[in-house]
């Protein structure tokens, strides 16, 4: 049997997340001392290179980026989670792969109750970033979370 990932923060500041991502400036900058260290190393230039950390609400350069700043920081803070606000995909370092695909994973193999009550606590999770993303930018049909 597959294990669900598990690695979402069980207190998960909601408040903290709405507040960062709806600071349109802060959502711009990465926050990673790499780029003042090593100034050779570009900064990611717009959302779909810059994720926010679901444990601390940090914005960083993803995977997409030569800095591979977000990928640093959660390996040296033992963080997993994050959410690019362009795509609203949740990645998780651990599981090394996205919600779309562990959401997908899971269902394939759900037989297990206590499993399926951890699926859900994880789903409920996605729905809550996704709806404040979607609300952050604007969005009135926000009904149907993906």
């Amino acid at each position: 049997m597959t294990t669900l990932c598990s690695h979402y923060p069980k207190e998960f500041n909601l408040e903290a997340f709405k507040a960062k991502i709806s600071d349109k400036t802060a959502i711009l900058n990465c926050e990673s001392t790499l780029h003042s260290e090593n100034p050779v190393i570009k900064q990611g230039s717009d959302l779909s290179q810059l994720s926010v950390c679901l444990h601390d609400s940090k914005v960083m350069c993803n995977r997409s980026t030569e800095g591979l700043c977000m990928q640093k920081y959660c390996t040296e803070h033992n963080y997993n989670l994050t959410v690019n606000l362009s795509s609203r995909r949740i990645w998780c370092y651990a599981c090394d792969m996205d919600s779309v695909e562990i959401s997908t994973f899971y269902q394939q193999d759900n037989d297990d109750c206590h499993t399926q009550e951890e699926f859900i606590k994880y789903r409920e999770f996605v729905d809550k970033v996704i709806l404040a993303i979607r609300e952050s930018q604007g969005e009135t049909e926000i009904a149907n979370v993906e």
